[in-house]
């Protein structure tokens, strides 16, 4: 596996057909995702945040995330929304190989319908900080630039 190809994934969730990284979107492919990202963490960890402090990359987001972002401009997260989670169901009833309207990306909705698409939600600075995650590296080096007035 090309450690280039393996970092993209790792990072930003790219995944391509023509190279041999998992492909996230299978169960097969999570599992090995996982596998892999258990013996990388730590060490990409480190690097990531002392490249991009405050920030979590894609596989932190996709597999250990505690929870979603939440939104911060009053409205319900479309998780929380009734007609959405049943526009969902009735999307894989139809078109069982179809989009997941309950995928995440960087612990936000990956796919949203026309009422949900303009949601606000809160920053990755805000949801690390928290949830208490922030190293405090990350902290000293970002306060100032995050201090809310």
């Amino acid at each position: 596996m090309a450690i280039d190809a393996l970092g993209q994934l790792l990072a930003k969730g790219h995944h391509y057909s023509f190279n041999d990284t998992p492909d996230p979107d299978t169960a097969e492919g999570l599992q090995r995702l996982r596998e892999i990202w258990e013996q990388v963490r730590e060490q990409f960890m480190d690097r990531w945040v002392q490249k991009h402090p405050a920030t979590r990359p894609w596989a932190w987001w996709k597999l250990d995330a505690p929870e979603l972002r939440r939104r911060s401009d009053g409205e319900p997260h479309p998780f929380d929304d009734p007609g959405y989670c049943a526009e969902d169901k009735r999307v894989k009833a139809e078109y069982p190989q179809g989009i997941d309207m309950l995928a995440t990306s960087y612990g936000l909705p990956r796919y949203s319908d026309t009422d949900h698409v303009d949601g606000v939600y809160e920053t990755e600075y805000d949801y690390l900080e928290r949830l208490g995650l922030l190293a405090g590296s990350e902290r000293q080096t970002t306060e100032s630039t995050h201090r809310r007035s």
